[in-house]
C-alpha cells in the first residue's frame, strides 16, 4: 500500500484475537529488508491489542487506548505528543483491561527517539482565563515554553496566593513596603546597585511578592490584576514593561538558566555566562537596562555557583545593559557579593507586614474551603482567630495560610481566647502542613503523604506520573498505590503539587520547597533512595527473555536512576548492567563512577571511561560499539558478548582488541581545545575542581575537571599561542596568568573569564614560563623568557628590575623556603640556579645542576624541607633541597624523553608525576625514591601536567593535543586482563598472509612493526625493530613466494621484512638520503615494486628483488607548500607504472616510467586508494571536504556523487569486496569508519572508534581490522 509514497515511519495498531502473531510476522519481514532501507530513521511501531494465543475482546482495546491517550498519567497539559511508550503503559494498566488480554509493542528501525506519533489532546497554553498574556507562547521556541510553566505554576499560582488552580481569585495583601522599594529601584536602576535581592526565610512571600510584580509588568497580565481590590495603588507597583521576564530556577543547572537568560533577551543560545555577556555587550547600548527577574536560586541544582559564577559576574560586567531581580534564601547572597541589610528582607522590621499575614490569614478563613464556617460567622470571631493564627505564624505567609485552610475546613468553631487552642497553632511550615494534612484528612493523611512523599526526592525537574508515581509511592510506604490513588490525590490535595516539563513530559514536583523538608523528615535518607532505586528498575520494560530493556525505560530512570542508586549505596549493582551503560545519561553518570567500589563494578566503570570522551554525546548505538570495544580492549569476552549483542544484524562488532595502555585511573576525558593545548593550570572556581589550559589558537579556556564542559567563553587577548599558564587568587577571585609568544603577560579573572587590567609587557622575546607565589605578602607572578621578570598582580606593574639569568629560560618553578620565595630557573647553557626573589640576587647553582638541560621544573616539600625536580634530557628526574642545594636523590627514568612534571601528595606521601613523550606518566615516591606505578597516556603526546583533587581523590590532569585526561593517583588493583601491542599511535597496517593464515600487520610511531592474527586479533611474535623513528607508512606484498612487508619512516629508511622470519630483509634507501615517508606495493610484469614518496616530494620506485631503483625519481612540480601535504597512490594501468599524488588543491596522475604527468584535477585529496569496479580501474579519494570520491582512473571522471557522511575530512581510505560488491573504507578525524559501496556511492555501514584510526576489510564477509591510538581490533559482521 506504500510503495511509492512518501511515507518513512509508521505506527501500526492490530485489534484481533492472536494480533500479536500477525506483528511478530509482520516486524519479522521488515528485519528481513531493514538493510536495504536508506533513510536513518525509517521503521514501523506496532501496537497489538493481544498476545499470539490470546482472544481479544470486543471493544476492548479502543475503550483502553482512549482513556489512556486521554489519562494524566500519560500526559498533563503542557506536553504537545504523547510517547508511544506511555501511552502502551497506560493501556497495560488500566484495571479495565481483560486479565486474559495482554497489549503488546514493538518496533523496527526507528532509532533513537521514537517518532511523536500521538498528539495530546489535553495540550494547551490556556489553562485559565489568566493566561491571557501568554498568546505569544506558541512562537517562542523551547525556552520560553519552559519560562510559561515556570511562572502560571510557580510565580503566578504564588502571587496569587492560594494553590487551586480552579480558582480565579487573587489573595495577595500588603506587604507596601517591599513593593514600593522595589518599584523605586526599578524606576532608577542605579548603575551602583546592579541587583536587587528580595530575600527571607521560608514563607516569608519572597515569590509572592516577585511573581506580583512580574504579572503587572507584563501589559496583558496587568488587566487580570485586580490592582484596586488589593488596595495597591499606582506607586507601589512599577510601569508595564519594566520587568523583561521571569526565571523561575528550581532545579535548573548553570548552564539552563544561562540558555534562559539569552532566549529571554533573545540573544543566540549560549550556555557560558562569558558568551552571553560578549553577546550581550555587542550591540549598542540601551536607553534603560533591561530587567530580568530570577527567583528560586536557592532551589537551582547548583545554587551557590549560580550565584557566584553566573549571578555575580553579569551583576559586575554587563553594565548599563542588565539588572538583575532576584528572589533567594539569606544564605546565598555571600556568593553574590551582597550584604543582607541593603536588600529587601522580609524578614527585617522593615519589610515585615504583620498586617499583611493578618488580611492574608482572613482571606484563607473565608474562602480556602467551599464550607468553611467563617464564612458566615460572627465578624468578630473571625478576625480573633486570623489574629491568634497570624501570631503563631510571625512573618510567614506560608504558615498562615495552611493553618488558615486547615481551619476553613473544619467544620467546628474554635474559641480564640482559649490559650490552649492557641498554643497549639503551628509557628514553623512543616508543623502546620503537618497538622493540615492530619486535620482535614484525618487517617487518609497518611495516605496522602504517602502518595507525596517520592515528590520530595525528585530529581530534576520533577517525577512523572506516567507508570513512575505511584509504583514509587507504593515502594516508599509498603503499601499498594495506583494511578486512581493519584487521581484522587489531585482532587484532594492537589494544591500542594505543580506541573512541570522535562524530556517533553509532564513531571510533578511540590509547592513549596519546605513541603519537600516536611516530608523528609524523619525518613531514613538511604532506606528512601534504596526503594526509589529499586521502583524505578522494576519500572524499566522487559524483553522476551525476561531481561529489562533500557532501550525503553523513562527519560527519568536514564538520567536519574543513578543519583538515587548512588545515595542508596546501590550504584556497583546498576553498573554492572551492560544495556544500562549503553541507555543511561553520561554526564550523569560519570560523576558517579567514582564512587564504585566491588571489582565487577570498576571493571564497568573503566570500560565506560576509558574512551568517555568519544561516547559521552553519542546515541545508544553508537555508545554500545565504542562500550563494547573497550570491553574488547579489557580483553572481557563476556562483556563483549552483552554489549555486543544488541548490534544490529549485518553490523560490525569487535570480536578481540590490544589495550596497551589502558588503565582504570582514568576517572574522566573530554575534548579541549582544537588547536591543541601548550599549558595547563588547576584550580577550584565556586567550588568547582577546574583546569586553565592556553592553547595554540592564542586563547585560554576553563573546564569543569567533573563534567568536561567548559565554563565560560574562550579568553582571548593574546596575539599569539599561549605558552605558560599559573593560577592563583587575587583579592579573593581565582585568576590565571598567562605567557605568550607575543611577549606578554595577562590576568584572567576565571570567574567571569575576563581580563583583568592591560597586558604585562616588558619581555622582548616569547614568554615561555609561569608561576605563581606570594612576595611580602602580595601576590605575585614570576615569569621567564630571555630574562626573569616579577609582576605584582595588584597592579600589574613589574617589581624591582629584569633578573639575567644568562641564558633563556627552558623551565621555571618558585618555592617558598625559610629564607623567602625563590625562583628556579632551567637555562639553554644547560645550568639550573637558584634565584631569591626579595632580592633578584643569585642564591648559587644547585650541586651537580652544571650541564644539565632541563625540561620540566616542579616544587614540593619532602618533609618540612622544601625541594625542586628537574627533568633533564638524559631521561633523569633530579631532587634538590632549595636550602641547602644539595641534590637528595637522582631517579632514573626507564621511558623516552621526560619533558612535563608536576607535584602532589598522595596518603600523606610526596608525588611527583613525570611525562614522557613515549606517552607514559610515571609516578614517583620521593620519600622513598622508588617509583611508585605508571599508566600509559593513549593519545597523542602530553603537552602539560597539573595536579589537584576531585571529589576528595589526588589527580593529575594531563593536556595533549585536543583532549584533558584526568588520572586518580590512587593506585589500586589491576583490571581486566588487556593484552599488549604498540605502546604509540599505530600509523600505518596492511593485510597478507602467514603459512596460509590471514594477518595483518602494523607499523607504529613507538618504531616497532607487529604482527596480528586476523582470526582471533591476537599478536604473532615478537614485535620487529629496526628502525630509529615513527613508521609512517607500510605496504605488503610476496617476494619470492614469501610474505613481506615494507615501511617507511621517518629516520629516512623504507625497509623490507620478512614476515616469517620477523626480521629484516633488505634495506631500499641505503644509498640517498630522502626521507620517504609514503610506500606502495604493486606487481609489474609479474615483479613486486615499491613505490615511495619522499618528503621534498619526490616519486621513487624500486624493484624489490633487485633493491635497486626501477625509474629514475620523479621530481617535485610545486613548491614548499605542496610538499606539505602530499598523498600518494599506485597503480598499474595498460602495463604502465601509475602515481597518483594530491596536494595543493591539485590531483596529479604520473607515469613513472617517462616522469610525465598524465592528467591533473582541481581537487585536494588527504588520501588516495587506487581499486576496481568489475573492470575498471578507479581512483578513490577522500577530500579536504569531507566527501569520498570515485573516478574513473583512465579519464579522472567521476562515477557518481560525492559520498557524503563524515562529519570531518577522512585521512584514510582503502578498497575491498563486501558480500561480492566493491567498497571503500575510510577513516575520518570524526572517529568514525565507514564503508562505501562503490558502485552505487551509497553508505554501507558505520563504526565509532575513540580516535584517530586505520582500517581495512580482511575479507569479502565483512571481517576488518582497525587501528586507534595505540590499539588494533578486529571486528566482524553480525
Amino acid at each position: 500500500m506504500l510503495a511509492g509514497t512518501k511515507v518513512r515511519r509508521l505506527l501500526l495498531m492490530l485489534d484481533t484475537c492472536f494480533s500479536g502473531q500477525g506483528g511478530n510476522e509482520l516486524l519479522a519481514t521488515m528485519a528481513k529488508l531493514k538493510n536495504n532501507w536508506r533513510e536513518k530513521d525509517a521503521g514501523l511501531a506496532v501496537i497489538t491489542s493481544a498476545q499470539p494465543n490470546e482472544l481479544a475482546q470486543t471493544g476492548a482495546f479502543p475503550e483502553l487506548l482512549a482513556e489512556a491517550v486521554n489519562s494524566l498519567a500519560t500526559a498533563g497539559y503542557t506536553p504537545p505528543l504523547l510517547s508511544l511508550g506511555a501511552v502502551v503503559e497506560a493501556t497495560r494498566n488500566n484495571p479495565k483491561r481483560p486479565d486474559f488480554q495482554h497489549i503488546g509493542w514493538e518496533i523496527i528501525g526507528l532509532t533513537g527517539e521514537i517518532p511523536p506519533f500521538l498528539p495530546n489532546a489535553k495540550h494547551s497554553n490556556r489553562l485559565s482565563h489568566t493566561d491571557l498574556a501568554l498568546q505569544r507562547a506558541a512562537e517562542w521556541e523551547e525556552q520560553d515554553s519552559r519560562r510559561d510553566v515556570e511562572f502560571r505554576t510557580r510565580l503566578l499560582r504564588r502571587a496569587m496566593g492560594h494553590r487551586d488552580e480552579e480558582r480565579v481569585g487573587w489573595w495577595f495583601s500588603g506587604r507596601h513596603k517591599a513593593l514600593r522599594d522595589i518599584t523605586a529601584w526599578l524606576a532608577e536602576l542605579p548603575y551602583g546597585r546592579p541587583a536587587l535581592v528580595v530575600t527571607g526565610d521560608p514563607g516569608s512571600g519572597k515569590t509572592a511578592v516577585l511573581g506580583l510584580l512580574a504579572a503587572v509588568s507584563d501589559p496583558e497580565y496587568r488587566r487580570t490584576v485586580p490592582l484596586s481590590g488589593l488596595g495597591l495603588s499606582a506607586e507601589l507597583l512599577p510601569p508595564p514593561r519594566a520587568i523583561r521576564t521571569a526565571v523561575y530556577a528550581q532545579n535548573l543547572t548553570d548552564q539552563q538558566v544561562v540558555r534562559a537568560l539569552a532566549a529571554a533577551l533573545r540573544l543566540p543560545p549560549v550556555e557560558a555566562v562569558a558568551d552571553l555577556l560578549n553577546h550581550l555587550n555587542a550591540g549598542p547600548e540601551p536607553d534603560r537596562p533591561r530587567v530580568v527577574l530570577i527567583d528560586g536560586l536557592d532551589e537551582a541544582a547548583t545554587p551557590s555557583a549560580l550565584c557566584g559564577q553566573v549571578l555575580r559576574p553579569l551583576m559586575e560586567l554587563a553594565g548599563a545593559r542588565l539588572r538583575l531581580l532576584l528572589g533567594t534564601r539569606p544564605h546565598l547572597l555571600a556568593p553574590l557579593g551582597l550584604d543582607r541589610g541593603d536588600q529587601v528582607d522580609l524578614d527585617s522590621p522593615r519589610y515585615a507586614d504583620p498586617q499583611a499575614v493578618l488580611a492574608y490569614a482572613v482571606r484563607n478563613l473565608i474562602d480556602a474551603h467551599p464550607e468553611s464556617p467563617y464564612l458566615e460567622c460572627e465578624n468578630d470571631l473571625r478576625l480573633g482567630v486570623a489574629r491568634a493564627v497570624a501570631a503563631a505564624a510571625g512573618h510567614s505567609f506560608l504558615v498562615a495560610r495552611i493553618t488558615a485552610g486547615t481551619l476553613a475546613a473544619t467544620p467546628a468553631l474554635p474559641d480564640p481566647l482559649d490559650t490552649v487552642w492557641r498554643r497549639s497553632l503551628p509557628s514553623a511550615a512543616a508543623d502546620a502542613m503537618h497538622r493540615d494534612l492530619h486535620q482535614r484528612f484525618g487517617p487518609a493523611a497518611d495516605q496522602i503523604l504517602d502518595l507525596l512523599r517520592p515528590l520530595a526526592y525528585a530529581e530534576g525537574q520533577g517525577l512523572p506520573w506516567e507508570d513512575i508515581w505511584a509504583p514509587l509511592a507504593a515502594e516508599l510506604s509498603g503499601r499498594r498505590y495506583t494511578n486512581e490513588d493519584l487521581r484522587q490525590l489531585r482532587r484532594d490535595a492537589g494544591a500542594y503539587v505543580v506541573e512541570a516539563v522535562e524530556d517533553g513530559r509532564s513531571v510533578y514536583r511540590l509547592y513549596h520547597e519546605a513541603m519537600a523538608e516536611y516530608l523528609r523528615q524523619g525518613q531514613d535518607y538511604g532506606e528512601a533512595h534504596r526503594a526509589l532505586t529499586t521502583g524505578l528498575r522494576r519500572t524499566v520494560p522487559y524483553r522476551l527473555d525476561g531481561s529489562p530493556d533500557w532501550g525503553r525505560a523513562h527519560p527519568y530512570a536514564l538520567r536519574h536512576l543513578a543519583v538515587h542508586a548512588d545515595h542508596a549505596g546501590l550504584l556497583d549493582g546498576l553498573v554492572t548492567e551492560p544495556e544500562y551503560l549503553v541507555h543511561a545519561d553520561a554526564d550523569t553518570l560519570v560523576l558517579l563512577l567514582l564512587g564504585v567500589r566491588s571489582d565487577t563494578a570498576r571493571l564497568h566503570a573503566a570500560v565506560y571511561r576509558a574512551s568517555i570522551q568519544a561516547h559521552r554525546h553519542l546515541e545508544a548505538t553508537g555508545r554500545r560499539g565504542i562500550l563494547a570495544l573497550d570491553a574488547a580492549r579489557y580483553n572481557e569476552p563476556s562483556l563483549v558478548e552483552a554489549f555486543g549483542s544488541g548490534v544490529a544484524e549485518r553490523m560490525w562488532r569487535p570480536v578481540a582488541a590490544s589495550g596497551s595502555l589502558l588503565s582504570g585511573n582514568l576517572l574522566n576525558a573530554f575534548t579541549g581545545p582544537t588547536e591543541g593545548v601548550v599549558a595547563a593550570d588547576c584550580t577550584v572556581v565556586d567550588g568547582r575542581e577546574v583546569v586553565v589550559t592556553g592553547s595554540v589558537d592564542m586563547s585560554l579556556r576553563v573546564w569543569d575537571l567533573a563534567t568536561g564542559q567548559p565554563l565560560g567563553r574562550p579568553m582571548t587577548g593574546h596575539t599569539k599561542r599561549v605558552e605558560a599558564v599559573a593560577c592563583t587568587t587575587l583579592d579573593g577571585r581565582p585568576v590565571a596568568v598567562s605567557g605568550s609568544s607575543d611577549e606578554t603577560v595577562r590576568i584572567w579573572d576565571l570567574t567571569a573569564c575576563v581580563p583583568v587590567g592591560k597586558p604585562m609587557t616588558g619581555h622582548t622575546k616569547k614568554v615561555n614560563a609561569v608561576a605563581c607565589t606570594t612576595l611580602n605578602g602580595r601576590p605575585i607572578a614570576v615569569t621567564g623568557s630571555e630574562t626573569v621578570r616579577i609582576w605584582d598582580l595588584a597592579n600589574g606593574e613589574p617589581v624591582g628590575e629584569p633578573i639575567d639569568v644568562g641564558g633563556r629560560v627552558t623551565a621555571l618553578a618558585v618555592a617558598m623556603t625559610p629564607s623567602g620565595p625563590v625562583a628556579v630557573t632551567g637555562l639553554t647553557n644547560a645550568r639550573v640556579r637558584v634565584w631569591d626573589l626579595a632580592s633578584g640576587l643569585e642564591r648559587g647553582e644547585l650541586e651537580g645542576g652544571e650541564g644539565l638541560y632541563v625540561t620540566g621544573l616542579a616544587s614540593t616539600e619532602l618533609g618540612s624541607d622544601p625541594v625542586v625536580i628537574a627533568l633533564t634530557q638524559a631521561n633523569r628526574a633530579h631532587v634538590w633541597n632549595l636550602e641547602t642545594h644539595r641534590r637528595l636523590a637522582t631517579l632514573e627514568s626507564r621511558e623516552a624523553h621526560s619533558h612535563a612534571v608536576a607535584c602532589t601528595q598522595v596518603e600523606g606521601r610526596p608525588i611527583a608525576v613525570v611525562s614522557s613523550v613515549d606517552r607514559t606518566l610515571a609516578v614517583w615516591n620521593l620519600k622513598a625514591r622508588v617509583r611508585a606505578g605508571s599508566f600509559g597516556n593513549d593519545g597523542d603526546g602530553v603537552t602539560s601536567l597539573a595536579c589537584t583533587s576531585l571529589a576528595g581523590r589526588p589527580v593529575v590532569v594531563c593536556c595533549s593535543h585536543d583532549v584533558v585526561r584526568v588520572w586518580d593517583l590512587s593506585f589500586s588493583r589491576p583490571l581486566g586482563r588487556p593484552v599488549t601491542g604498540h605502546v604509540r599511535r599505530v600509523a600505518a597496517m596492511d593485510i597478507s598472509k602467514l603459512n596460509g593464515l590471514p594477518v595483518f600487520v602494523t607499523g607504529s610511531h613507538d618504531r616497532t612493526v607487529r604482527i596480528w592474527d586476523a582470526r582471533t586479533g591476537s599478536p604473532i611474535g615478537k614485535s620487529m625493530k629496526g628502525h630509529r623513528h615513527n613508521v609512517q607508512s607500510m605496504a605488503c606484498t610476496t617476494l619470492g613466494g614469501r610474505s613481506v612487508a615494507v615501511t617507511a619512516s621517518l629516520d629516512g629508511q623504507v625497509r623490507v621484512w620478512d614476515l616469517e622470519r620477523q626480521a629484516t630483509l633488505v634495506h631500499l634507501t641505503d644509498d640517498h638520503h630522502e626521507l620517504v615517508n609514503r610506500v606502495r606495493c604493486v606487481v609489474l610484469n609479474g615483479r613486486p615494486v615499491v613505490v615511495g614518496a619522499g618528503r621534498n616530494d619526490c616519486l621513487w620506485t624500486w624493484d624489490l628483488e633487485t633493491g635497486k631503483r626501477l625509474y629514475p625519481p620523479v621530481p617535485s612540480a610545486g613548491g614548499a607548500d605542496r610538499r606539505a601535504r602530499r598523498v600518494m597512490a599506485s597503480t598499474v594501468a595498460d602495463g604502465r607504472l601509475i602515481a597518483i599524488t594530491s596536494g595543493d588543491g591539485v590531483t596529479q596522475f604520473w607515469d613513472l616510467a617517462d616522469g610525465c604527468a598524465l592528467a591533473e584535477i582541481r581537487h585536494s585529496a588527504l588520501a588516495i586508494v587506487c581499486g576496481d569496479i568489475g573492470d575498471r580501474r578507479v581512483v578513490v579519494t577522500s577530500g579536504r571536504d569531507a566527501t569520498v570520491q570515485v573516478r574513473d582512473l583512465a579519464t579522472g571522471r567521476l562515477l557518481g556523487p560525492p559520498m557524503t557522511g563524515h562529519s570531518k575530512p577522512a585521512h584514510s581510505v582503502r578498497c575491498g569486496s563486501l558480500d561480492g560488491r566493491p567498497v571503500a573504507v575510510t577513516c575520518s578525524i570524526d572517529d568514525t569508519v565507514r564503508i562505501w559501496d562503490l558502485e552505487s556511492c551509497t553508505p554501507v555501514g558505520t563504526l565509532h572508534v575513540p580516535g584517530l584510526s586505520e582500517a581495512v576489510l580482511l575479507d569479502d564477509t565483512g571481517r576488518l581490522a582497525c587501528t586507534f591510538g595505540s590499539d588494533v581490533a578486529v571486528f566482524t559482521r553480525r
